[in-house]
């Protein structure tokens, strides 16, 4: 039976490689650029007509609706996204009106992974690009950031726990609700790095960081002995409730974050544990160029099964070869299904009941503009953008957004446009088609969240980001950040990456073999442990060793690395950049309309309902 699975999988990857497009000229990609610019102020228009300060605009029925904070969540996950649309006055605005009535003071429950990426993140991009860029906002006294501090303050709550993997949800009032689930989701566990630590490093204060970190190192130190973890955690015990291990829902941002904040905050720490990790996702997980999930402790297969944020995955591939062939598989589920549902069946090529939907999600277009900028002479990503672009334009249209699709069998609209829409699925969209060499064109300068938000690297780690690379010679990704000095290197260092692979994986098997034949050993022998990883097996600094990397309740304050000595006046990012270098969209003719306008007639924050239910 599952010789039988792999060839249907592996047909299927080859199928994806034969997929034909046409060429797209560049004349071309900056009028779909313009037309996405478009698409995006329809959506946003939309929202501050019908829905704004609501969190969700409901994109058929044309109202508003709260959904994840109560607090305008729409307008702060756009904000960095009309930066980049060079948007300066809107965003300006925007900023305005966020300084002088946000606030956090409610008697509301959270999710803790949601508001973290989407609220506590877009508050930190938007604040760190008004520094990076020099721009002016009147008025403006780091509102933004101490904002930021007083979400981190309550979200903070949630990590004292006996495991320091916190709950899934707060009250942003009193804490932890009464009765609150001790159970939550591997990706809830371990997406805080990268804004928990720019808050650190913004503030002077360290304990954003060191619970976020000391989170993550609870989880890794529960992994099986194959390195693979499984997606859901009880925070008390530690003890895993599932053992499904995959790099989909309730598990992908995890990975993510290990590699992103390892670069964000040139940590070895963090970048050993997403090494570890990624050599047992690619050997258990992946069949051609697809990823199914597995059992966590012996790799078996227990999910035949696509899911919508596996999509995101070529994102971490550091083999760009392999990376293509992942990317254009998942386009070819989107060719052929209309939309990725958000989970289907590999072998039959069917939604799977309760998971038809598409509620416009970005993966596959934030790892199509990733693959576009590792292979900036192959124009099938383009092509592939030109597709998805008319889709969305097409079927999901509304008269004042756009709206999910409820089920991709019928097509039907779902009465809901979320805010990543805005602040992910259009931004990827936008720059895939913008090869006009805009600034935002600066890979070596800024990663994005898992929430799509901007956050300047120049600003963590300056030119320690070089030190980085030098020392990790192996690095496994160039789809994330292709840095200048990596250029007449990067080939030959990535194929020592994918030797190294290769080679641990046939070390792995020859010590389970040897292990078979051999006779246990004696009390007095120390065991060599399973999880052992040696420095020949990654190729990675000298200095870092197993024992160097603290786990669970071990870490202390002083391991987390900090920049304590950083003042506001410190917080200079770069050089400026002026109003007359920013590539300028003559061509978009839907103005976003100014926040006072559409103010009028609607409720304030502290009017509306401060409840709802818990997030699982």
């Amino acid at each position: 039976m599952w010789g039988r699975w792999c060839c249907t999988l592996i047909l299927l990857s080859l199928l994806a490689q034969c997929i034909e497009v046409d060429s797209l000229s560049n004349r071309d990609r900056l009028r779909y650029r313009d037309r996405v610019a478009k698409m995006f102020y329809h959506s946003y228009n939309g929202y501050m007509n019908n829905a704004f300060p609501m969190d969700e605009l409901a994109s058929v029925s044309c109202t508003g609706k709260n959904t994840w904070s109560n607090n305008a969540l729409t307008l702060i996950d756009s904000l960095d996204t009309l930066l980049v649309m060079n948007n300066r006055t809107e965003f300006a605005r925007a900023v305005t009106w966020v300084g002088d009535n946000l606030h956090f003071d409610l008697d509301l429950n959270v999710s803790v992974f949601e508001t973290n990426i989407r609220m506590l993140g877009g508050l930190l991009s938007a604040h760190s690009l008004i520094l990076d860029l020099g721009i002016h906002v009147p008025n403006y006294n780091n509102q933004l950031l101490t904002l930021s501090q007083d979400l981190g303050n309550r979200l903070i709550k949630a990590f004292d726990t006996p495991t320091g993997i916190p709950y899934g949800t707060i009250n942003l009032r009193h804490g932890v609700p009464p009765g609150e689930i001790d159970v939550t989701c591997t990706a809830s566990t371990g997406t805080f790095a990268l804004e928990f630590g720019l808050l650190s490093l913004m503030t002077g204060d360290p304990r954003y960081a060191y619970v976020a970190k000391k989170a993550v190192y609870a989880v890794w130190e529960r992994k099986s002995g194959i390195n693979l973890l499984g997606n859901h955690i009880n925070i008390s015990s530690g003890e895993w409730l599932y053992k499904e291990s995959g790099i989909g829902s309730a598990m992908d941002s995890f990975f993510e974050y290990l590699l992103k904040a390892a670069i964000m905050f040139n940590d070895d720490d963090y970048f050993k544990i997403f090494l570890q990790s990624y050599v047992s996702i690619e050997k258990y997980q992946r069949i051609g160029s697809v990823y199914i999930d597995v059992n966590m402790d012996d790799g078996t297969p227990v999910m035949i099964n696509f899911n919508n944020l596996q999509m995101f995955w070529p994102v971490l591939h550091g083999d760009i070869d392999a990376a293509a062939a992942v990317g254009r598989s998942m386009y070819m589920i989107w060719s052929q299904q209309g939309f990725p549902p958000e989970r289907m069946n590999l072998l039959n090529g069917r939604a799977l009941e309760r998971f038809k939907g598409y509620p416009l999600r970005p993966e596959l277009i934030e790892s199509l503009y990733y693959l576009s900028r590792a292979q900036p002479y192959t124009t099938q990503w383009h092509d592939f953008g030109v597709k998805i672009f008319h889709d969305l334009h097409d079927r999901c249209r509304t008269s004042c957004g756009f709206a999910g699709i409820k089920d991709v069998e019928t097509m039907e609209k779902d009465d809901r446009m979320e805010s990543f829409f805005l602040a992910e699925t259009l931004k990827y969209l936008y720059l895939l088609f913008d090869s006009s060499g805009s600034h935002w064109s600066d890979r070596a300068s800024y990663l994005f969240n898992t929430e799509g938000h901007l956050l300047p690297i120049k600003w963590s780690v300056g030119n320690r980001v070089s030190d980085f690379y030098s020392k990790h010679i192996c690095p496994m990704t160039k789809s994330i950040f292709e840095h200048p000095f990596l250029h007449d290197n990067t080939v030959a260092d990535f194929k020592r990456c994918k030797a190294h692979l290769q080679q641990q994986q046939k070390k792995e098997e020859i010590v389970k073999k040897e292990e078979v034949v051999k006779e246990a050993p004696k009390e007095e022998e120390a065991a060599t442990p399973t999880d052992e990883v040696t420095e020949e097996q990654f190729a990675i600094a000298d200095e870092v060793t197993e024992d160097q990397v603290p786990m669970g309740d071990n870490i202390t304050e002083d391991q987390v690395l900090m920049m304590d000595g950083v003042t506001e006046e410190q917080v200079v990012i770069g050089e400026q950049v002026t109003e007359d270098q920013v590539l300028m969209i003559d061509e978009v003719t839907e103005e976003p309309i100014a926040i006072d306008e559409a103010t009028q007639g609607q409720a304030s924050t502290e009017d509306r309902a401060t409840t709802r239910e818990s997030a699982a």
